[in-house]
Order: structure tokens, then C-alpha cells, then sequence
């Protein structure tokens, strides 16, 4: 029989064991929805941030939310602003982890945005995604405004106006596209357009909202039409405005220095005192005095400016401009042989190797580049802006080494596949070629255009013959009146000894699809296998003058003239 004290233990070791259930339970469900609530009052607290213009805090609080979540979207559209308003080429990482998470049409159009950041024409990632969404977006003003921009950096004024007609009419209330449409309409032949655009502009400059963007576009249309004294007044009424901003001051400065106005070294004294504990700013103070005879004068500020701000990433590549423009490849060894640039040191790594090259010292340029691509990692942005520097460098290698990269962690990058095609097709490396389209191939295996590269390029490097023979029948079946693919068929056809089959295929095709480079050289080919040599030559002379030919189709080009 249990005695007293026993009877007391059980009843306390009952109750241990309904508080540490109770407690596990708590920790069971109470602890995710701990964790839900501090992740909704950071992500409240970095919104509230980064509007009120804090970007430290919104950062951190972004930060900390990530912490919790690394999925977290709105997190990180907040990361991505952060990038966009230091102009980091994070920007492109962080659209494209906000793609990932959430593929919508917005967030596709936000990256087809910042790519017209980030890459230089034909901006290809901007191109691929707004090809990609034109059957889906092509409702929406969004799309529209996006490719708007786009066909302005490609300067097709014409496109651009009739994208931007279609966002206004498909938002009607919207007044900035109503706004933006006038400016693109100042460009027009018709004088009656023109008035009418300087109409509706005129009408926006009262306006609190969209009367500085009026303002803007107005001192642009007369800047245009060298009509200095009209463009300094709208210049002026925009500078009383407090929505004015620095651009706003530093094409002020522009107009003081077109019009030798004596008030120029005064007004460009005030910019630099204004701007000098902001290093975004300052950057941007100083590229604007590079590209205005002011280069010397920029670089002498820049180092005088204080250590916190002249040691921060946009001041530091502020520096690299005036060392590059310069030449001084001594000061920007020096200036990038050390310090931490955070996320953006790959670039610091970059442009150390670009002045030892510069330099002849080839061998430390190359470790230094080296080190350059490492830091980028897999990180878009960063792997985007080196091939960006890569090709302004002439540094083709490199630029293939790269695309690679890019091709293998986001294999949906059709436009660096292009990219490595191109440079392919230039280097003239049929075997890299196969190999690329192969890969492609692999991952798209209905895309016909692939395919007969495919055959093609089996084809002229004699490997995998019949399978690239069976490639070209199947695909003939598929589509027999388009040009390039006839000629991939009747290529294979003459591979097996059935030239007269494959010219007949080629003949079926009209004379100015014949006389297609890429057509032409296996027309002519073939004409010549039959024995019609006199017949071949034009053709032959075609494709040698206008084709971009790889070795293989030279020497085809070379033995068929025989």
C-alpha cells in the first residue's frame, strides 16, 4: 500500500509533467506564430523605412526578416528597391529571386526593368522576358510602359509612342502615361502634333504631381531645338519646385555652361557643398563634372570629400572613373588594391585587374580576375556586370566563361545563350556550337529551331550522322516551306549521297529564299554535287559575301567551287 509521501510525488510529478506538456505545446504552436508575428513587424517596420527615405533601418529590419524567412517576398521587393536606389547590381539578384518565388507578370516586368538598368544594348534580359510575356501582357499598361523604355534605349521613337499610346488607352485616368505620351509626341514631323504635345505639357506644370515631370520634358524638347534662353526658364521654374531634385540641378549647371553664364562656379560650388555627406549623390555630382571639362576638378574633390563617404562603394567608383578617363592605371591600382566594397568588392577585384593588364602584367591581371569571378559567386547582378565590363574590355575569353555560368544556374536565360551562340558563331567553333545546342536541346525538346541547329551543326562536324539525318527529316515534315530548314534537309540528303532529292527540296523554295546566304551556299553546293557548276557560282559567291560561314562551310563553300 502507497503511503502518503508517495501519493504527495505522484501528485508533483503529474504536475511537472502537465506543465512541461503544456510548455511543449506551447512551444509546438506557439512558436511558429511567434515567429510569424516578429517576421510581420519587421517587414512593417522596413516598409515604414524604407518610405520614409531610412534606408539603414529598412535595411536591417529587411534584413531581419530574411533572417526568418529567406522566402519572404515582400522582404525581398524591399531588398530589391534598397539595390535600385544604390544602383547596385544586387538589383538584378533580388528581381530574379523575386521571379523565382513568385513568377507573376508584375514581378517579370519589374525584372524586364531593371534590366534596362543593368545591361547595355540590346539588353537582352529586358528583350527575352517582354518576348516572353507578349502573348499573356500585351493587356496591360505595365508591359507597355516597360517597352516603352526599351524601344527608347534602342532608339525607335516610333515604337516607343505607339507602346505608350496603348498603356494610355488601356489606363485612361492614369496621367503619367497621358504626360509621357506628350513628350514623345514633341518628337514628332507634324508641327500640329508638336503643338498640341507642348499643349498638354504646358497645362501639366500647374499641376502638384506631374508638373516637375512637365517641367523636365519641356527644358529637354527646347535643349533639342538649341533654344538655350527657353530652356533655362523652364529650368528655373522646375529648380523652385521641391520635388526638384539633383539631376534637376546638375542640368541646370549644364545650361549655366552651354550659356557661359558667370554663375556657373558659384551654383556648381553649392551642388558639391549640398551633396558632400551623401555618397550617391556625390557620385553623381562628380560623373556629371567628368563629363563637363570639370574631370581634374572631380578628382580633387572626390579625395577631399570625407573619409566615411569617399571610402563608400558609389564614391569609390566615382574614383575608378576619374583614374580610367585619366589613364592613371597607377592610381587605380592603388585605389583598388584595397578596402571592402561589400557586396560590390567583385568590382573592386575587377577593375584592380583591368590596371594591371593596362599595366602589362598580364599574369596578375589574370589572378585578379580570377578573384573578381569568384566574389560574383552565382549572383545575377554581379555576374551580368562583369560580362557587361568583359566586353568593354575585349575580353571575349572571359566573356565565354561567363556566359556559361549564367547558362548553367538559370538555364531559362535564353538571352546568354544567345550570347555564347554568338560568340560561337564569330569565333567560328562549330564543336562548341553543337555542344551548346545539344545542352538546349536537352531541356527543350520541342523547339524545332534547336533541333535543326542541332542536325545542322552535327551535320558539318560528321558526328552523330544519322540521328542528325533523321533530326533533318522529321523537321522538313514538320515545316517544308521555311528556308533555313530545307536547307538543313537537303544538306543531310547530299551527306547520304541523294544530292538530286535535296536539290529538288531546294527548288521548291521561291528565288529570294534561295538567295539567302545561309540558303545559298547549300544551294549552290548541291547545284555543283549535280554537275551545274555554272549555275552554283552566284550562289556561291552569295553566301561567301554575305554569310557569317563557319570553317566547315568554308571549306564546303572552297571544294563546291572547284
Amino acid at each position: 500500500m502507497m503511503n502518503r509521501a508517495g501519493k504527495n510525488y505522484l501528485k508533483i510529478g503529474a504536475v511537472i509533467l502537465a506543465v512541461l506538456l503544456a510548455g511543449a505545446a506551447t512551444w509546438h504552436w506557439g512558436w511558429p506564430t511567434y515567429q510569424r508575428a516578429k517576421q510581420h513587424r519587421h517587414l512593417a517596420e522596413a516598409q515604414t523605412y524604407f518610405d520614409n527615405g531610412d534606408y539603414r533601418n529598412a535595411l536591417m529590419s529587411a534584413r531581419l526578416v530574411l533572417m526568418l524567412d529567406s522566402n519572404n517576398v515582400p522582404a525581398c521587393r524591399i531588398m530589391a528597391g534598397l539595390a535600385e536606389t544604390s544602383r547596385s547590381p544586387a538589383t538584378l539578384d533580388w528581381r530574379q529571386r523575386i521571379v523565382e518565388l513568385d513568377p507573376s507578370v508584375e514581378n517579370k516586368l519589374a525584372l524586364a526593368a531593371a534590366g534596362l538598368q543593368f545591361q547595355n544594348p540590346p539588353f537582352p534580359i529586358t528583350t527575352q522576358l517582354l518576348d516572353d510575356l507578349t502573348p499573356a501582357a500585351t493587356n496591360r499598361a505595365a508591359y507597355h510602359a516597360v517597352a516603352t523604355m526599351l524601344a527608347l534605349r534602342l532608339n525607335h521613337p516610333a515604337e516607343a509612342e505607339r507602346h505608350m499610346a496603348d498603356a494610355a488607352q488601356l489606363e485612361p485616368t492614369n496621367q503619367s502615361f497621358q504626360l509621357n505620351l506628350a513628350v514623345l509626341r514633341l518628337n514628332s514631323t507634324n508641327p500640329a502634333v508638336v503643338t498640341a504635345a507642348r499643349g498638354v505639357l504646358e497645362q501639366f506644370c500647374a499641376d502638384t504631381n506631374f508638373g516637375p515631370a512637365a517641367l523636365r520634358s519641356l527644358v529637354a524638347e527646347r535643349l533639342l531645338h538649341q533654344d538655350l534662353p527657353a530652356a533655362l526658364g523652364y529650368s528655373r521654374q522646375l529648380l523652385a519646385s521641391p520635388q526638384a531634385g539633383l539631376g534637376d540641378r546638375l542640368q541646370h549647371l549644364s545650361l549655366l555652361k552651354d550659356l557661359a553664364s558667370p554663375d556657373l562656379a558659384a551654383q556648381l560650388k553649392r551642388v558639391q557643398a549640398d551633396v558632400a555627406t551623401n555618397a550617391l549623390l556625390a557620385a553623381q555630382t562628380a560623373a556629371w563634372m567628368q563629363a563637363n571639362g570639370f574631370r581634374d576638378d572631380a578628382g580633387a574633390w572626390l579625395t577631399a570629400l570625407p573619409t566615411g563617404i569617399q571610402s563608400q562603394p558609389a564614391v569609390q567608383l566615382a574614383l575608378v572613373d576619374y583614374y580610367t578617363g585619366t589613364t592613371n592605371w597607377r592610381g587605380l591600382c592603388q585605389l583598388t588594391a584595397k578596402g571592402d566594397w561589400g557586396e560590390m568588392n567583385f568590382l573592386r577585384l575587377a577593375f584592380l585587374s583591368h590596371a594591371w593588364d593596362e599595366l602589362g602584367e598580364s599574369l596578375v591581371a589574370e589572378s585578379q580576375w580570377k578573384s573578381a569571378v569568384n566574389e560574383a559567386g552565382d549572383r545575377l547582378g554581379a555576374l551580368n556586370a562583369l560580362l557587361e565590363l568583359a566586353g568593354r574590355w575585349g575580353k571575349s575569353a572571359t566573356q565565354e566563361q561567363l556566359l556559361l555560368r549564367i547558362t548553367q544556374r538559370y538555364p531559362e536565360a535564353a538571352w546568354a545563350q544567345q550570347g555564347l551562340e554568338r560568340l560561337y558563331l564569330a569565333a567560328g567553333k562549330t564543336a562548341k556550337l553543337y555542344e551548346l545546342y545539344a545542352a538546349q536541346f536537352a531541356r527543350l525538346p520541342q523547339n524545332l529551331a534547336l533541333k535543326n541547329n542541332l542536325a545542322a551543326t552535327a551535320l558539318l562536324l560528321h558526328t552523330n550522322l544519322m540521328q542528325a539525318c533523321q533530326w533533318a527529316a522529321e523537321i522538313y515534315g514538320q515545316r517544308p516551306a521555311e528556308p533555313v530548314i530545307v536547307s538543313t534537309y537537303a544538306f543531310a540528303l547530299h551527306e547520304q549521297g541523294r544530292d538530286a532529292e535535296g536539290l529538288a527540296a531546294l527548288q521548291k523554295l521561291s528565288s529570294a529564299q534561295l538567295e539567302q546566304p545561309s540558303v545559298a551556299l547549300y544551294y549552290g553546293v548541291l547545284l555543283a554535287a549535280t554537275g551545274d557548276k555554272a549555275k552554283a557560282r552566284p550562289f556561291l559567291a552569295l553566301a561567301e559575301k554575305g554569310g557569317q560561314l563557319l570553317p566547315e562551310e568554308k571549306r564546303l563553300l572552297t571544294e563546291a567551287g572547284k
